[in-house]
């Protein structure tokens, strides 16, 4: 099936196109400089966070999509649900680590705790299955976060494949995005011009291109593909 734009990709793009509108109003020449680098600074901003907003929100979608068209545990990737079924117990999985405490472990620990739908590939998945749960406490854009929840999905090679199509170490990258939006967050924050401000939008739209087709490739094949549409 031929890749589609995910709606998440859809609606940063077009939340991109309007802070790039936003910011070539208020460059005019016509405003004080201090009212101009207020305006683009806090544009630059916001479009770091159609970044982070595309991030949380393509996890979300991908999980009501497979809840609706396709609701039973082997639409969900294996280590998407390993991750499911452990993330509620790794405080108790680090207590028996440090100290062994048998009891204390088995019963925090409890089988009948678990979520055993996700072992059955036929089970019915969970109706508390959401986005958030699946991206947990790494809901911020950096390279590692993302790495991380992608690989969450079973996608693995993100570093990889992302050098090859940004041509640039995609996790310089996506540090150099960061780093841009906490520089003019700063008291004193270097100027920045209208240039800069398009530029870092078309980085930031760059990023989300590949990231929207690593999701695809890793989760919207072969049967999933229903899925990746669903979604889009």
């Amino acid at each position: 099936m031929p890749y589609k734009r995910s709606r998440a990709r859809r609606e940063c793009e077009a939340r991109l196109d309007l802070l790039v509108a936003a910011a070539t109003k208020s460059s005019s020449s016509v405003l004080d400089s201090e009212v101009r680098q207020a305006a683009l600074q806090g544009i630059l901003v916001q479009m770091h966070s159609a970044l982070e907003e595309y991030y949380n929100s393509v996890i979300a979608d991908w999980v009501v999509a497979v809840t609706r068209t396709r609701p039973r545990s082997d639409s969900v990737p294996h280590r998407t649900r390993s991750w499911l079924v452990h993330v509620p117990h790794f405080e108790s999985y680090r207590h028996f680590a440090y100290n062994a405490d048998e009891r204390r472990f088995l019963d925090a620990a409890d089988v009948a705790n678990y979520a055993r739908s996700y072992f059955d590939d036929a089970g019915a998945l969970p109706v508390n299955l959401t986005g958030a749960r699946v991206v947990g406490t790494r809901s911020y854009p950096s390279f590692d976060n993302i790495k991380a929840v992608f690989g969450r999905l079973g996608i693995d090679d993100l570093r990889g494949f992302l050098n090859k199509k940004l041509s640039f170490n995609s996790q310089l990258y996506m540090q150099s995005l960061s780093d841009t939006r906490a520089s003019v967050t700063h008291k004193f924050a270097p100027g920045i011009t209208l240039s800069d401000v398009k530029s870092y939008a078309g980085k930031i739209a760059r990023l989300v291109v590949w990231l929207d087709h690593a999701l695809n490739k890793g989760v919207g094949l072969g049967t999933r593909s229903a899925i990746w549409s669903a979604l889009c």
